[in-house]
Order: C-alpha cells, then sequence, then structure tokens
C-alpha cells in the first residue's frame, strides 16, 4: 500500500514505542506517514502487562479520530490490530519533539536530516504558539484535558508545524477529584517498555498527589516543555518515581530562569507555580510580551493563511518584503518559502505580489551555496515557477521573471536555461508591449553567455535584426538591440559580422539618426574593432560612423565620448601598422646581416684554399724544376699589394675581383725569369718542365 524506507525516520508516543515511516501511498502518490508497533517488542513483558500498554497505545487515536483541528495529529486512516503489529496511517510526520531534542530510542538508524536538524529560536516560538493554540482548542472547544504534554506527545510535520498528539490518557471531564484514582506513581523506580501512565517528569504536582486534573494541569506541563526547550534539559527527572518527584518539587523553587529569555521569565513562572488556580490559561499566555514581536506575527499569520481572503493576503505579502531581512534562513526555509511557492502555484492572482518575495528569498539564500546550492533551487524552488513561464497574460509576471532573470540564470543549469530562459527572452522580443521589450534588452547583454551558439545564433539574433530593420521601431529599442550586438559580437565569426550584423548597423544608423542610436552604433563599432583588428576599421568601420562626428544632435558629452571612440579606433590602427612595419624592418635587415655573413664565410673558405700548404709546396716544387733560388718568394700574406679586409668589402664581386688579383700576382711571383730559365732570347722555346709550371701555376 505504501513506499516508505526501509528503516524508520522517526519515533513517537508512550516510550517513543512507535516507529514512524514517512513516504507515499502507492495509488495515490500522496504524502503519508505509516506508524508502526510490532507486538514481539513485548515479549519479555508479562501477559497482563502486555495488554495494558497496548490498550494505552490504541487509546491515543480513538481519541484523536474523535477531534478535528489544524493543530491536532490528522488521523487519515484508523488503527488496525493485524494481530502481530498494530498499524495506523496519519498526515507527514518529520519527527517527534523527542527525537529533534536528540532522544533517538527505538530508532535503527538516525536521518542524516534529523541529526543535522536544529531548532531556531524563533521556531520554538512559533512551536509554543501552535501548541497553545492547540490547547485552547481542547479545552474550550472539546472540554478535555490531555494530561500527557511532553516531547514525547508533540510531532513536528514537513513543513514545520507543532502537532499535539498522543491522546492517551486525555480526559473530556473537565475536573475529578476523589474518585477512582486515574494513575498512581510507585515509590521507586519505573522500568516500563511503554509507560502506563504519564511520565511523571512533566505531571502537575496536584495530579501526582491529589488525584486532581483540569486543563490548569495541562499548563504546567507544558511549562516543564518549554523550559526544556530553552534549557536543552528536563526541568525534573524522577525515573517515574513519586517520592524522587516531591523532593525534586520541593528542591525546585525559586525557579532558575538564567537560560530564559527575559521576556519569558515571569510568564513561565506563572505556568510553573504549584497553586493551579494561579496558573495562566493557554489564551493568557499567548498575550505575553513574548509573542508580540514582528516576526512572530508574520509567521503566525502564515500558520493560518487558508483562513485569509486574496485582498489580505497581498497586503501582507507587500509587508513581509521589508520584514525577510529579520528572519533566519532555516526559518525562511521551513516556514515562509514552502508557503509562498504554493500560494504562487494555486492562485495566479497573487504572483505580482509573491515574486518579488521569493527573488529575495533567492538572492539570501546565494549568500550560503554551501548549504543552499543550485540543487536547492532547482528541486525547492524552480519547479514552482516554471509554470510561470507559459503565461502570457497578464504581462506583468513576464516583466517580474525577467527583472530578475540574473538570479535564475545562477540557479539553473545550461539545458535549462537554454529551454525556459531562452523562450522567456524570446517571447519578450516578439510582444508588441514596449515594456516587455525594453525589459529583455536591459537583462538580455549580461546573460548572454549563458546560452548556447545555436540559440544565439538562430533564435535570439534574428530577432534582433528583425527588430532593428523596422524603420518605426522606439529609439529606446533600437538602442538596446545595438547593446545586445556589443554582447554578441565576441561570440560570433567574422563572416557573421560583416554579412550579417554590419548592413543592419549601417541601415538602423541611417534610417535613425538620433545622438543615442548613433552614439550605441559607434559603441558596436567599437567592440567589432576590438575583436576583429584595423583592416575592418580602417575599411568599414571608420567610414560608417565618422559622420556622426558632425551629427548636430551630439551634446558636447556625447561628443567627446565619440573623439574618445574614434581615436582609440585610430591608435588601434596605428599601433597595429607600427608592430608590423617593425616586424618587416627586422626581417629585412635580419636578411641583410645573413646575407653579409654568408658572402664572408665564402671569402674565408677562398681566402684558407689559397694560403693552404698545398699551394706553397707546389709552387715551390715548380720553382726548383727551374734552378730558381731556394729562397721561395715572399708569401700571399707578404706580396706588397695591400690586403683587403673582407669584412669591410661592399660586395662579393670586389671580395672576388681582389681574390684574383692576389692570386694573379701569387702566381706571377712564382714563376722564374727566362733570364734565370736560360734563355737567351724570346725565341728560344721553352722547356718542357718549365712549361708544366706555366700550365699550372699553383
Amino acid at each position: 500500500e505504501y513506499k516508505v524506507p526501509e528503516t524508520p525516520n522517526a519515533t513517537g508516543g508512550p516510550g517513543l514505542a512507535w516507529k514512524i515511516f514517512t513516504g507515499v501511498k502507492e495509488k495515490t502518490g500522496e504524502p503519508r506517514s505509516v506508524w508502526y508497533f510490532d507486538k514481539k517488542y513485548l515479549e519479555k513483558v508479562k501477559k497482563p502487562d502486555q495488554e495494558k500498554m497496548i490498550e494505552v497505545l490504541k487509546r491515543d487515536f480513538s481519541n484523536l479520530a474523535r477531534l478535528r483541528h489544524p493543530l491536532l495529529l490528522q488521523v487519515s486512516k484508523p488503527l488496525q490490530d493485524v494481530g502481530s503489529a498494530l498499524v495506523v496511517e496519519t498526515e507527514p510526520i518529520f519527527a517527534s519533539l523527542a527525537n529533534v531534542l536528540k532522544n533517538y530510542k527505538n530508532l535503527d538508524k538516525v536521518p542524516p536530516a534529523l541529526s543535522k536538524f536544529h531548532l531556531e529560536e524563533l521556531e520554538v516560538k512559533l512551536g509554543i504558539i501552535q501548541l497553545c493554540e492547540a490547547l485552547v482548542f481542547a479545552h474550550s472547544s472539546a472540554q478535555m484535558t490531555h494530561l500527557n504534554i511532553n516531547p514525547e506527545s508533540i510531532f513536528l510535520t514537513a513543513d514545520g508545524t507543532w502537532k499535539l498528539g498522543a491522546f492517551n490518557w486525555a480526559q473530556f471531564s473537565a475536573y475529578k477529584e476523589n474518585g477512582d484514582q486515574l494513575f498512581a506513581y510507585p515509590e521507586q523506580d519505573l522500568t516500563e517498555l511503554i509507560p502506563t501512565r504519564p511520565i511523571i517528569d512533566y505531571v502537575a504536582p496536584e495530579a501526582v498527589f491529589l488525584n486532581r486534573f483540569d486543563s490548569a494541569a495541562d499548563m504546567f506541563s507544558l511549562g516543564c516543555v518549554v523550559f526544556e526547550l530553552f534549557t536543552g534539559a528536563p526541568m525534573l527527572q524522577c525515573r517515574g518515581n513519586a517520592i524522587s518527584y516531591k523532593r525534586q518539587m520541593q528542591q525546585l523553587y525559586p525557579l532558575s530562569l538564567d537560560k530564559i529569555p527575559t521576556t519569558l521569565q515571569t510568564p513561565l513562572e506563572q505556568l510553573l507555580v504549584v497553586d493551579p488556580s494561579k496558573r495562566l490559561s493557554a489564551a493568557s499566555f499567548l498575550q505575553s510580551e513574548f509573542f508580540s514581536d514582528l516576526t512572530i506575527r508574520v509567521l503566525h499569520y502564515i500558520s493560518h493563511i487558508l483562513e485569509k481572503d486574496d485582498r489580505s493576503k497581498a497586503d501582507f505579502f507587500k509587508g513581509l518584503l521589508t520584514a525577510l531581512p529579520q528572519f533566519e534562513l532555516p526559518v525562511i526555509e521551513r516556514k515562509i518559502l514552502p508557503v509562498l511557492l504554493a500560494e504562487l502555484t494555486k492562485n495566479p492572482i497573487l504572483v505580482p505580489f509573491l515574486l518579488p518575495c521569493i527573488f529575495s528569498i533567492i538572492e539570501m539564500i546565494g549568500t550560503q551555496p554551501d548549504r543552499y546550492g543550485k540543487a536547492f533551487f532547482q528541486s525547492k524552488i524552480f519547479p514552482a515557477l516554471l509554470p510561470l513561464f507559459t503565461i502570457k497574460e497578464p504581462i506583468q509576471i513576464a516583466l517580474l521573471l525577467l527583472q530578475r532573470v540574473d538570479l535564475l540564470v545562477k540557479g539553473l543549469d545550461e539545458k535549462s536555461v537554454n529551454e525556459h530562459i531562452a523562450a522567456l527572452f524570446c517571447f519578450a522580443l516578439d510582444h508588441d508591449s514596449l515594456d516587455l521589450k525594453l525589459a529583455a534588452l536591459k537583462v538580455g547583454p549580461p546573460i548572454f553567455s549563458a546560452f548556447n551558439y545555436d540559440r544565439l545564433k538562430n533564435a535570439i539574433l534574428p530577432r534582433l535584426e528583425a527588430i532593428l530593420s523596422s524603420a518605426t521601431v522606439n529609439s529606446a529599442v533600437r538602442v538596446g538591440c545595438l547593446s545586445c550586438f556589443s554582447r554578441m559580437i565576441p561570440l560570433f565569426s567574422r563572416t557573421i559580422v560583416e554579412e550579417q550584423l554590419l548592413p543592419i548597423i549601417l541601415r538602423s544608423s541611417a534610417v535613425d539618426r538620433t545622438a543615442a542610436v548613433q552614439m550605441a552604433t559607434a559603441g558596436v563599432c567599437d567592440v567589432i574593432s576590438k575583436k576583429f583588428g584595423e583592416e575592418i576599421t580602417a575599411i568599414k568601420l571608420l567610414p560608417l560612423i565618422i559622420p556622426t562626428a558632425v551629427e548636430p544632435t551630439l551634446t558636447k558629452q556625447q561628443f567627446d565620448t565619440f573623439h574618445e571612440i574614434v581615436s582609440s579606433m585610430l591608435e588601434r590602427i596605428a599601433t597595429s601598422r607600427r608592430k608590423i612595419l617593425d616586424e618587416q624592418q627586422k626581417l629585412r635587415e635580419k636578411d641583410e646581416a645573413q646575407k653579409k655573413m654568408e658572402d664572408f664565410d665564402r671569402f674565408h673558405k677562398f681566402s684558407q684554399q689559397l694560403e693552404s700548404p698545398d699551394v706553397t709546396l707546389r709552387t715551390q716544387q715548380a720553382a726548383a724544376a727551374a734552378g730558381t733560388p731556394s729562397n721561395p718568394r715572399p708569401s700571399i700574406a707578404a706580396v706588397s699589394t695591400p690586403p683587403v679586409d673582407a669584412r669591410k668589402a661592399d660586395s662579393f664581386a670586389e671580395l672576388m675581383e681582389n681574390a684574383e688579383k692576389r692570386s694573379r700576382t701569387a702566381a706571377r711571383d712564382s714563376q722564374p725569369s727566362i733570364v734565370d730559365m736560360g734563355f737567351s732570347s724570346p725565341a728560344t722555346a721553352p722547356s718542357a718542365s718549365a712549361a708544366a709550371t706555366f700550365s699550372d701555376p699553383f
């Protein structure tokens, strides 16, 4: 029948004997809590005591079934005895107050949500108010005394509401005295698995000793719970022993209330007074100064919001916007936000009043990303906002969403942004409303980076182009479109900018010569110039915007701004060109230096060949064969021809010319004269050896 976790999420009732599983009904999906008591729990208890304890458990729900009040635990399906266990179905329960106060008895495994749960003081205040209201109903309308008010009988629902349950010993008679004793306490410690009488630590003294009780007994019990909530420990700890109870009561007064808030101390003393006639009633206790601050009034109104009409709610939500900063975030999360989201989905008339409050809360939770991250926003808040994206009228809803679309983008994943936020943006651009268009164009530029390329190019860009192409469009809208272009240009290629955007910008500038449009055009051109460089700036952008310099509608401030834009574009061109020209000059100088080094290397190698030992030896051999003196002529380095510094030569041609001169000089000096060779006249033919010398001067 139910889809519930394997282990209970809470325990409650007398001795925390009930294991509470919170889940959903299989057929309807409605959230429910299933209370389960396994009779094996009492195996070690004597049979008569077993029956008495089971009867105590059953009595609770039989009494609750006869009562109807929003602050009493709601039984949705009567208790069933299935032989081996007792089962009952109630509204969804988060935990008992005992569990919240770290009493985890009978919990197989403590759920993380419960172990981390902490009550804020404001929630405690509201919880006490809700308990008092439940008691006002029980005492006045139902004419009932509860007699079992303690942390085991108080339950917190999923939305944080405190509900009164465990009516195991409730009496419908307002007063009882000298009759049959309702319950008696032994003079030794009790060790019952399931109490067969109320926990003595929270019972009024007249009920313990005089068997007398009325509504005042419940107020004493409430005082004990309030004391424990603020001090962290029970006021009495008697282990079911009447003697111990009497002794501790005698030592209790005067009460030590140092840990109790100042404005609560006097009312609490009036609850815990021994004389029941002097105790405050539930209604009187609610009038205490402790419950009169603004935050409590807000939470009290929210807890009764179902009883209010739309006009009252609208006024309340207007005031709530200014009161929200006074609340702690856990209180907002558990008490305020669920109510606002519920109203949002069921009452469209109130949406304009609800959305500012919800966006304020989103902004507040953004300050604590560790606790309230994207997952919290996407699972708890956005599902309630999503239906609003399909509401076309009134346009105020779309306007409110657009005004805080930055908060939505931060909380959503990429897919949701491109699906829902982009659709909202396109809807606004297509709408005839000038306010809606301007709102979209204002918020668009900062969020364009969140859209994917296809969405920008195929959905948003065509709409902006259509608006700009219109000759009748409002100048403010035209400026907004140009501002959007400025943000989109860095995302597009040069081809799209040159072929699609620039022609439209040119037509828009020609149609609307107002100063605002011309300045916006100059701004777009400046962005294009920064993105795509000096060529497009010089050829297409400057010719487009230069005429604005003589536009008579420009103010001095606008002209100065325009002058700065144009100057920066020109400086951008100059800087780029200088850089290119400098690089070209460096390349030329590098090439020339490289060429000179290559020439020098060639000359150096040639010189080494001329002065090598092989050349000198062959010259000497030729001289010896001709009978010349043994002393060779000076080497090429010592000839009278002045050496040429190759490094100072102007060209390779000059180097080669000097080398040839030196070669001819060396060859001439190495040849023997005609006299040395023994010829008496030029007509005499040279010898074969001399001929050989002439054929190879080296």
